[in-house]
């Protein structure tokens, strides 16, 4: 009786993300077109940093509520399990749905996106996400060759500081320039929630309802990280392992369900642009939090590594696919659920 009730906690926390999730994304479509923002802007960083949202908030509420072994592992799984998602599975149910969508005649046109933006969005996510995962390499062998305490381990505590404060500043600098992009015309949101019957609501009922959906998020988080945690317990699970897995699935629902009804309409640089933009954002800020208040270590041996290698594997052929073409090929965007799939097999035969 107790696991239904978790479970359907853990459902009804989901469900309440995915809901806030939405009213935070129509919120700051809203800002986009108040000030005349490029659909490369609207994808790749309002609509990212606001489908982002519940995957960055969830290992926040772990780090900082969790009990702190799980709550760590939960944080960690859930930070570097975002890009890998991201980079494999939404890129394949981006894949999928052109080609169903193809097929049953909903649209004629084939896949077609900005080269510019997408190219922009994954050239700053394999300058940023490969750097992170080194520095989570290098302090676990540091920490092992030294000790805690020792001189070599200070001194690493000192840089990932400095990382945490980079991987923030960076993001600045990239959203800056994305923001900065010329717009391509006029994109129509759906009408602000909070506002249903207006044509032009009020930037205080926009910014209204970013702060509601906000807040709903870190409740919902919180709901969600403590089913989670509860879980991993009772099945006798890794905290880490279960989070790698099932926390960027679920969190990212709104990622795969608005790339989805982007692309049903032709909108592909908004639908291709907001998982991007999203892997960029998972690949600076959150990774900032973790490395400055985890212990953010681990070996090359591990299921976290395993999946950084295939997360850049499958980024890095999109991104060779953009560097000859300066198009994505639906092809490319399908072999992501390859990476997802040796990802399964991995932790089905417990290789670590």
């Amino acid at each position: 009786m107790e696991l239904i009730l978790k479970l359907a906690f853990l459902l009804g926390s989901l469900l309440f993300i995915v809901a806030a999730a939405e009213l935070f994304t129509n919120a700051v479509e809203w800002v986009g077109k108040r000030f005349d923002l490029s659909q490369g802007a609207v994808g790749s960083v309002l609509a990212a940093v606001g489908t982002a949202m519940p995957e960055t908030i969830v290992p926040i509420v772990a780090i900082l509520f969790a009990r702190q072994a799980s709550g760590e592992e939960i944080g960690v799984g859930a930070i570097v399990g975002a890009p890998f998602m991201l980079s494999t599975l939404a890129i394949l149910v981006l894949g999928t749905s052109y080609v169903i969508f193809r097929r049953l005649g909903v649209r004629k046109n084939m896949f077609d996106v900005d080269g510019r933006v997408i190219k922009t969005d994954i050239a700053f996510f394999l300058a940023a996400f490969p750097l992170a995962i080194l520095a989570g390499v290098v302090s676990h062998y540091v920490g092992a060759a030294y000790g805690e305490g020792s001189q070599a381990v200070e001194v690493m505590h000192v840089v990932k500081y400095a990382l945490a404060i980079f991987f923030v500043v960076y993001y600045v600098i990239y959203a800056r320039r994305v923001l900065g992009a010329e717009s391509e015309g006029e994109h129509s949101p759906k009408n602000l929630y909070f506002r249903p019957h207006a044509h032009h609501p009020s930037l205080r009922f926009i910014l209204l309802q970013v702060a509601v959906a906000l807040g709903m998020i870190i409740a919902g988080s919180r709901v969600f990280v403590f089913q989670i945690d509860w879980l991993a317990r009772y099945f006798g699970m890794a905290p880490l392992v279960l989070s790698l897995l099932i926390v960027p699935i679920a969190t990212e629902l709104p990622e795969k369900m608005n790339s989805i009804i982007w692309v049903k309409g032709g909108k592909d640089t908004l639908a291709m642009g907001n998982i991007s933009g999203a892997m960029v954002f998972q690949s600076t800020f959150p990774v900032g939090i973790g490395i400055a208040f985890t212990s953010w270590a681990f070996p090359l041996n591990s299921y976290v590594f395993a999946s950084a290698v295939l997360t850049m594997a499958s980024a890095l052929i999109i991104h060779v696919n953009l560097r000859r073409t300066n198009e994505i090929s639906y092809v490319s965007l399908l072999i992501g659920g390859v990476f997802y799939a040796i990802y399964i097999a991995l932790v089905a035969l417990k290789v670590f």
